[in-house]
């Protein structure tokens, strides 16, 4: 299997920075952002505004997204 990599460059005062990111889905079904050796969990509403197609991410469960996300907004509803 072939191994993509997603790369990122932008300018910082006195150069650039790259490097490779990833975005997956952790077990709890959360989205989570990789870059470099730093990862965050990304907001619904994140990945709406990224357009991310959330269907085309290698070993996505649409139900654990959904469970998740859903539980998270009943939760802040609260």
């Amino acid at each position: 299997m072939a191994k993509f990599e997603n790369k990122y460059t932008y300018n910082v005062k006195g150069g650039r920075v790259s490097g490779v990111f990833n975005i997956y889905q952790d077990r709890k079904g959360a989205l989570r952002l990789l870059m470099g050796n730093r990862h965050i969990e990304l907001t619904f509403s994140q990945i709406n505004d990224l357009m991310i197609s959330v269907h085309d991410l290698i070993d996505f469960d649409y139900d654990e997204f959904m469970n998740y996300y859903n539980q998270k907004a009943l939760a802040e509803k609260v």
